[in-house]
């Protein structure tokens, strides 16, 4: 287990963030196929397919008139999620990644979020500053365009 601390802020501001390392490997292994998958592609629509306590489901497609979804990505045990509710990605950047340290204490100030869940953000088209972020307990990716992984 690793602890940051963030000096840079007043005393009682600072946060103490916690992730757990032994599953760190499997988030960043995550994204990392999440962030390949999507390199490979001209563009991409998301939405959320699901939304409940148990469960945050992003679906991405190419063809929204089509609703044929090519990737999953399943956020385990969400704790918040502040976001938009339909946008595109540029696919010339990474799509998805563990939040910075700033961001970590700006969504801490905000949301409280409790030790043991990771900070995603996502990045969009279009905005400058990351516009999605959703903190939760793991990652999961279930790519169903079996053609773009072969």
């Amino acid at each position: 287990m690793k602890c940051f601390m963030t000096p840079s802020v007043p005393f009682a501001e600072r946060r103490i963030i916690i992730m757990y390392t032994e599953n760190m490997n499997e988030v960043k292994n995550e994204i990392n196929k999440i962030n390949n998958y999507m390199q490979n592609q001209l563009w991409m629509d998301f939405e959320f397919c699901m939304l409940n306590a148990g469960k945050i489901v992003l679906s991405g497609t190419l063809d929204r008139s089509y609703n044929k979804y090519v990737i999953d990505i399943e956020f385990e045990q969400p704790y918040c999620i502040s976001s938009l509710l339909y946008w595109s990605v540029d696919t010339s950047i990474p799509l998805l990644e563990l939040a910075n340290e700033d961001e970590i204490i700006e969504m801490n100030k905000k949301y409280r979020v409790e030790q043991g869940n990771y900070i995603f953000k996502i990045n969009v088209e279009d905005f400058e500053q990351t516009p999605i972020y959703i903190a939760a307990r793991n990652i999961k990716c279930v790519i169903n365009d079996k053609e773009s992984i072969e």
